[in-house]
C-alpha cells in the first residue's frame, strides 16, 4: 500500500483488497452466512477460484463451460528467478482473455519461484530477507507488470521456504 501512495499509476484497489473488506471473520465455518464479495457479477456467494493449465487440453475445454460460474482464474505465469528480485513471465493466452473478460472472471496469473522443475527457494528468501530497495524495485516491477497485463492481481506460490525467514517474507508480501 505504501508503494501505491508513492506511485501515482498504479491501482489504488487491487481486485483482491476489494474481496478482502468482505472476507468471514477468522474462525468462521463453511455454510456461515456472510456478504456478498464485491460487486462481481459471478460472485452472489463470494470467491469462486479455478485454476488453468495452459498447457492442458481440458483446461480450456472446463474453462469454456464454467467460465459463468467463476470469479477468478489462477494461471501460469510468471517465476522469481533470482535473489536480486528478478522475474519472468509469460504472455496469458488470448482465448482465455477473451473468455474471462466475456464472462467477467478476474485473471490472477500465479507467481511461483519454480524454474524448469526445481523449486529455487534461494530466489525468494534473498529477495524477502534483501534490502529494502531491492524489495521496492520487486514490488514496483511487479505492480507494473500486473497493471500491464490487466490483471486483477497476483496469485504467489512460492515453495520450499525456510520458515525462519516467515517474518521477512510476511513483511515483503505486505508491502
Amino acid at each position: 500500500r505504501a508503494l501505491q501512495a508513492q506511485t501515482p499509476a498504479l491501482p489504488k484497489a487491487i481486485d483482491w483488497q476489494k474481496y478482502a473488506k468482505n472476507a468471514k471473520p477468522a474462525g468462521a465455518f463453511p455454510g456461515a452466512a456472510s456478504k456478498p464479495a464485491a460487486s462481481h457479477p459471478n460472485a452472489p456467494q463470494g470467491i469462486r477460484a479455478a485454476f488453468f493449465n495452459d498447457w492442458d487440453p481440458a483446461s480450456m475445454r472446463s474453462f469454456s463451460e464454467h467460465a459463468g460460474q467463476l470469479t477468478h482464474l489462477l494461471l501460469e505465469w510468471g517465476s522469481v528467478v533470482d535473489g536480486e528480485g528478478a522475474f519472468s513471465t509469460q504472455e496469458l493466452s488470448p482465448q482465455v482473455e477473451r473468455i474471462a473478460a466475456a464472462q467477467g472472471v478476474t485473471l490472477m496469473p500465479i507467481l511461483n519461484n519454480l524454474i524448469g522443475r526445481q523449486w529455487q527457494p534461494e530466489a525468494v528468501e534473498g529477495l524477502a530477507n534483501g534490502p529494502e530497495e531491492r524489495r521496492n524495485a520487486f514490488i514496483v516491477k511487479l505492480l507494473t507488470a500486473v497493471q500491464t497485463a490487466k490483471v486483477g492481481g497476483v496469485t504467489l506460490d512460492w515453495e520450499q521456504l525456510d520458515p525462519a525467514g516467515r517474518s521477512n517474507l510476511t513483511s515483503l508480501v505486505e508491502q
